[in-house]
């Protein structure tokens, strides 16, 4: 991807605007996961995780005279690295004087191009939380990794391999969706920030920089840095519905079939540890959305109002889902860094 970089264009577009108002914020990607998945400051660049993933499984009792086997628990190590983090900005001197001459401010640039950069990277980093190395191999990896992880090891309970995962059955390409169930927390999903710090905006400095023809100019430039990768260390943390496929439109009406639905929330919940359940569900509004046509709709009366949703005399649908009762009353979290796929061997 090539450098961008503010223009006079960019500037033109800010002169004259009404301060009141302010910045309008015209990308609505929304991306929960920096802002709500809880995070740790890490002393070094990466750390080792001891996991026990079987235990004594010798006999309880015995005979008089007559002994029992020795056991022993099984232990893993598992490492989380932490990976560099760069947001790069730059505003040529001629941009910065020309916008000081129709009163705007050096700092006002600076501080909208910062926040522009943190949110832009905020979006790429929600990618990165699901897709992992399938997002960008030079960063962390994501709950597609972790999931491919987990299956390759042995469920306690079962002795076979770990199935967390509920199939909705959709398979146009390019339309699948996965719905994430994630356990957050130390020993479940969280970020870590590597170096004893968290991001931090460097300060703002002069420059002398090249152009794409290798000649030079004054620039100010600064940057947004840091070390940041994600921990899943339970091997329970993450499980999915994959393969969501649901006509959703305007309109009370819905591909049931391949929709997400509360029986499938609960084939999912019950394949959880009893003692180590989801505590949020990330998916796309569209995904929500096919969630509340597939329930089914209740009516009664309150002062008046309605428990239902109804609109222009359609046929009413149940609320909007925030929770899922069936689930444990976990959160649902909308989220635009869901992105949909082919049909998912993995996910």
């Amino acid at each position: 991807m090539p450098d961008t970089v503010l223009t006079l264009k960019d500037l033109a577009a800010r002169e004259g605007t009404d301060d009141v108002v302010g910045l309008v914020e015209a990308v609505v990607n929304v991306a929960p996961e920096i802002e709500r998945i809880p995070g740790r400051v890490i002393p070094g660049l990466w750390y080792t995780a001891r996991v026990r993933k079987a235990i004594n499984a010798s006999r309880a009792f015995r005979k008089i005279n007559q002994g029992v086997y020795l056991g022993a628990s099984t232990y893993d190590q598992e490492r989380f690295n932490t990976f560099a983090f760069d947001a790069q900005m730059q505003l040529d001197e001629a941009l910065i004087a020309a916008a000081e001459s129709e009163g705007d401010s050096a700092g006002k640039l600076m501080a909208e191009e910062a926040s522009g950069a943190m949110r832009s990277k905020a979006i790429d980093l929600g990618y990165q939380f699901y897709q992992g190395t399938l997002n960008d191999a030079n960063g962390c990896p994501g709950l597609t990794d972790f999931m491919v992880t987990a299956e390759q090891q042995l469920d306690s309970r079962t002795g076979a391999a770990i199935d967390q995962v509920v199939d909705a059955g959709g398979s146009v390409a390019g339309k699948c969706e996965t719905a994430w169930f994630i356990n957050e927390g130390v020993q479940g999903v969280h970020w870590l920030f590597g170096g004893g710090t968290g991001l931090r905006l460097n300060p703002w400095t002069w420059q002398y920089v090249f152009d794409t023809n290798n000649k030079h100019f004054r620039a100010m430039r600064a940057n947004v840095f840091g070390f940041i990768g994600i921990s899943c260390a339970h091997y329970h943390a993450v499980g999915a519905i994959r393969n969501i496929d649901a006509v959703t439109g305007l309109s009370n009406t819905t591909n049931a079939t391949y929709a997400l639905t509360d029986n499938m929330v609960a084939q999912l919940w019950a394949k959880f540890p009893i003692g180590f359940k989801p505590t949020a569900c990330y998916a796309t509004q569209k995904a929500v959305r096919s969630l509340q046509l597939s329930r089914s709709t209740t009516l009664f009366a309150d002062a008046g109002r309605s428990g239902v949703e109804n609109s222009g005399g359609a046929a009413p649908i149940a609320p909007w889902p925030t929770n899922l009762p069936t689930a444990g009353n976990i959160p649902i979290i909308p989220t635009d860094s869901i992105q949909p796929g082919n049909q998912m061997t993995t996910y």
